[in-house]
């Protein structure tokens, strides 16, 4: 089992989205506390839901498989993280979310005062879907901030 470290940044992706969350924590009342944890491939997912577990963690937070090109298309950073998003899916004590980072144009910390994101949350009817939606909605509270829903609805 891997071993968690709840401080200190480890590396550009923690450091980004630790401004990401301390923005957020700002504008509401949430707290956040980014981990990272050493773990095998083959491990990850568990270590992840041992810790989120044992930690009551409402959420578990992780980065979408693709990344953007400069050119704005997208490719598979590495296939195996993507195992990894799924089985943490399947076997998560909480909610996942997962982040689709497409940055600030740049490594520049943004104040929580100047920000303008446009959130989307996709609503397929289930109680993550609301839970989700949710949370767009507080985060929709603060003026920099806009949320598109769409709901997806089956034919039968």
């Amino acid at each position: 089992m891997g071993c968690p470290f709840g401080t200190g940044a480890s590396g550009l992706v923690l450091t980004l989205l630790s401004w990401h969350f301390d923005a957020f924590q700002q504008l509401s009342r949430v707290s956040v506390r980014p981990m990272t944890s050493i773990s095998s491939m083959a491990d990850m997912h568990e270590d992840i839901c041992t810790t989120a577990e044992r930690k009551r963690a409402a959420m578990i937070i992780l980065p979408f498989h693709k990344q953007q090109r400069l050119d704005g298309s997208l490719e598979t950073a590495r296939t195996d993280f993507q195992l990894v998003n799924r089985r943490v899916l399947g076997d998560a004590p909480c909610s996942v979310g997962i982040l689709v980072d497409r940055g600030l144009g740049g490594t520049t910390q943004v104040s929580a005062s100047n920000v303008s994101y446009d959130i989307t949350v996709l609503f397929f009817g289930g109680h993550d879907d609301r839970e989700a939606l949710a949370y767009g909605a507080r985060m929709a509270e603060h003026p920099g901030v806009s949320l598109k829903g769409y709901s997806v609805l089956s034919e039968t």
